[in-house]
């Protein structure tokens, strides 16, 4: 039981510190809607715990926001380059491993 009620001291100190930063946050980052209308903002606190920049893929909204690129561009890119080494199925969603896309992004002149 004490585990359990260090847990929840834990929680409630990350909550509490999480309220004090996220209007600061707000003011600083810059707010990005996705294709669905969903905010940055709204993202992160859907208690995803993995930044982008640590994943080794992304889903094609995920890409979206991490790399600044719009959607239609995204598609459009994803759709001339269906043998691409950056794309990886699973199932029928897209995926994209990021580090792989950072190169294909380096070697473009423009997209």
């Amino acid at each position: 039981m004490q585990t359990k009620g260090r847990k929840s001291k834990e929680w409630q100190r990350k909550r509490r510190l999480a309220e004090v930063l996220q209007p600061l946050t707000a003011a600083i980052l810059p707010i990005r809607q996705n294709y669905r209308g969903e905010t940055n903002m709204e993202y992160e606190s859907k208690g995803l715990d993995m930044p982008f920049w640590e994943k080794y893929t992304l889903t094609v909204n995920e890409a979206i926001l991490y790399f600044h690129i719009g959607e239609k561009k995204m598609k459009e890119i994803l759709d001339d380059n269906p043998d691409a080494d950056f794309i990886l199925m699973s199932g029928k969603r897209t995926m994209i491993k990021r580090k792989r896309f950072e190169q294909f992004i380096d070697r473009q002149c423009a997209i």
